[in-house]
């Protein structure tokens, strides 16, 4: 694991009743094998559902 002192998961309340959550993908995904499988799969996740767009927003930090 790349850093076990990092949250996987953190959240926060945006406005109203908006919750805001992020997922730690280094945390989630401990080899690079498994996180590029995830990467792969991303795009047609998201293309899946038109709402998916509208929940979802991704950040691919480097």
């Amino acid at each position: 694991m790349k850093n076990k002192h990092q949250k996987l998961l953190s959240w926060y309340k945006a406005k109203g009743c908006t919750l805001n959550c992020e997922i730690n993908l280094d945390r989630l995904f401990e080899t690079k094998e498994e996180r590029d499988r995830f990467n792969a799969k991303w795009k047609d996740f998201i293309a899946s559902d038109p709402d998916n767009k509208k929940v979802v927003h991704v950040y691919m930090g480097t």
